[in-house]
């Protein structure tokens, strides 16, 4: 039963990807690792910073897709995200109104370097590739630990609702970002 689920985050991924793209095409290092008078991070270190959370969550996702890969093909109820999973999701995703200081490891460098957004795209592939493995799964059953907050453990289809949302905030952060009438060549 392949997860209507994951075809929405695959579809959500898709335009953040299609977004990213768009943003961030024809720009100089120099607009990328612009901030604001007011501080915040800038475009690239928003990107360094997904690219870098995606990459911290891909073991155990990982580990979970090759685990599950030996079962058979799911053929059980609909995935609903979890209350934990989901609720956390929701924080860190585009409607979260918290702001959140990142934990040390998820923290981006001061300046990034021009490869930044490709580096992004590029892990932006791997969450898609891994959604699509995954389409057949129980998304529920497998659960792995926050790279953030080992004592919570999310499902797997949190954990992928959890990169998809936390993608759309930071790139509406650096598309806020590249529409401030400050922004250099703007």
């Amino acid at each position: 039963m392949p997860s209507l689920y994951l075809d929405d985050l695959l579809r959500q991924s898709k335009r953040l990807t299609e977004q990213t793209q768009a943003l961030t095409q024809g720009l100089t290092e120099e607009q990328l690792n612009w901030r604001p008078d007011g501080g915040g991070w800038s475009m690239a270190q928003a990107l360094e910073h997904l690219t870098t959370t995606a990459q911290l969550y891909a073991p155990g996702i990982d580990r979970l897709i090759v685990r599950a890969s030996r079962k058979r093909p799911y053929k059980g109820e609909p995935f609903e995200p979890t209350w934990l999973g989901g609720g956390f999701a929701k924080y860190v995703g585009p409607e979260g109104e918290a702001k959140m200081k990142a934990p040390k490891k998820f923290r981006p460098v001061a300046t990034p370097d021009a490869q930044t957004p490709a580096r992004f795209l590029a892990e932006q592939e791997n969450l898609d590739q891994r959604m699509r493995a995954s389409l057949d799964f129980n998304l529920r059953r497998w659960k792995l630990r926050s790279p953030a907050f080992p004592l919570m453990r999310f499902t797997l289809g949190d954990a992928f609702a959890l990169l998809v949302a936390h993608g759309q905030r930071h790139i509406n952060q650096a598309q806020a970002i590249h529409d401030l009438p400050e922004f250099p060549g703007a």
